[in-house]
């Protein structure tokens, strides 16, 4: 196996990966790495061509594979609910049934439900930078990226939002344990202690609105579909935690990455406030240069040749997306912000093919619209220069801000 001096898993990695995914790209583009026990595949058209090709790169058995090679054996009886509950997830799956499923949860993300939900995003935005107007100071993931889309997927799914930082709290447990965590062991009893909550406040949920169904995500997800066909229990819990968890936090960390992104290139930032009409391709170069989701796993399903590696059966192969993304062989000058870039649509920030992002459609939406209004209540919004933003740094494969401190005015 090629081995490369890179661990993506240490502490500074971990606050800013992109320069060893440079290394990697220029030295050896495809690597064996011994911590996360899988291959790595960095350069975007490798990334690209193992995301459409479910066949020998299989989403499936990708947690059950992450604690097979990294948690002791002894506690992997422990650990089974969560790989029970992951392995029904559609982003787990593989054709046909992710086809099934994507089918179910595409009826609350379609184009046109999405433009519906607009002017009613549109006014969270606007409350919630309200509260925050007259501040000299504020931190832009607690007043904003946070609570946003915490109301939005509570308004979606039908939940009181004083229950958001309980369900935020649960997902977070889950979220560190199987985003690759340089520590699995340490965060197990949170993450299971997050799943057992989580389904219990979702197997309530689900029988009240069978009881009572209401016009809601849930509601929908519970009653026939135009096929006729229903989701089981074990399916309908485990892709509510998804959608709800997977939704909220990567929102969240499009807004405080994106934000951090544009203030810290001015011109950029100065840009948008002239011209809004650009928040569109903002949104993609956004993604494209800081995604929140940096990496996908995969399990090959037989022996794969792929470029100049030879990958055995039920090997993991890391599919990094935030390299795939500074790819200069893709897109030039690739380090820096520009949103005026035209290819930035081409990004791997949502995934591509089976795969592809259910919520990519209000990921953007709600993207365009906060930096819209951002831009046009603050034009002079800046980083607090006496405290400094701080990068969470607690997962390989979501990367996003804990704190963004800003200040607007003299």
């Amino acid at each position: 196996m090629s081995v490369i001096d890179i661990d993506l898993l240490a502490p500074d990695a971990l606050v800013n990966p992109y320069p060893l995914y440079q290394k990697a790209r220029e030295s050896n583009p495809i690597f064996w790495d011994d911590r996360l026990q899988g291959w790595i595949v960095t350069r975007y058209q490798d990334v690209h061509a193992a995301s459409m090709d479910p066949v020998r790169f299989s989403s499936g058995r990708r947690v059950e594979k992450l604690v097979s090679s990294r948690v002791p054996p002894e506690l992997h009886g422990k650990v089974a609910p969560m790989v029970q509950l992951t392995s029904q997830w559609v982003s787990m799956s593989d054709p046909p049934v992710q086809t099934r499923l994507r089918r179910h949860l595409h009826r609350a993300f379609n184009p046109r439900t999405v433009a519906a939900m607009e002017p009613h995003v549109t006014d969270i935005v606007r409350a919630l930078i309200a509260d925050v107007r007259g501040a000299a100071g504020f931190d832009v993931m607690e007043s904003l990226a946070y609570p946003l889309p915490a109301f939005i997927m509570a308004d979606l799914f039908g939940f009181p939002r004083q229950d958001a930082e309980l369900l935020k709290h649960w997902w977070d447990s889950l979220k560190v344990f199987f985003g690759g965590s340089p520590d699995l062991v340490g965060g197990l009893d949170a993450a299971m202690t997050g799943l057992a909550e989580i389904v219990k406040y979702f197997t309530a949920t689900v029988t009240e609105r069978r009881a009572n169904p209401g016009d809601d995500f849930v509601s929908h997800l519970v009653s026939v579909d135009q096929d006729g066909g229903f989701l089981g229990d074990d399916e309908l819990y485990s892709n509510l935690v998804f959608v709800l968890g997977a939704s909220y936090s990567t929102t969240m960390d499009m807004i405080g990455n994106g934000l951090h992104a544009l203030l810290t290139h001015r011109d950029q930032w100065e840009l948008l406030v002239s011209r809004p009409d650009l928040a569109d391709r903002a949104v993609d170069e956004i993604l494209r240069y800081d995604g929140p989701v940096q990496v996908t796993q995969r399990v090959t399903t037989s022996e794969v040749e792929f470029r100049d590696k030879r990958f055995a059966r039920d090997e993991s192969v890391f599919l990094i997306r935030g390299s795939a993304n500074r790819d200069p062989g893709q897109f030039p000058e690739p380090d820096r912000l520009d949103i005026t870039r035209e290819s930035a649509g081409g990004h791997v920030a949502f995934g591509v093919g089976a795969h592809y992002c259910i919520g990519a459609v209000l990921a953007r939406m709600v993207g365009r619209i906060t930096f819209t209004e951002l831009a046009r209540t603050f034009p002079d919004l800046r980083l607090d220069p006496a405290a400094p933003a701080r990068w969470r740094a607690d997962t390989l494969q979501f990367r996003g801000l804990g704190t963004l401190p800003v200040r607007s005015g003299s």
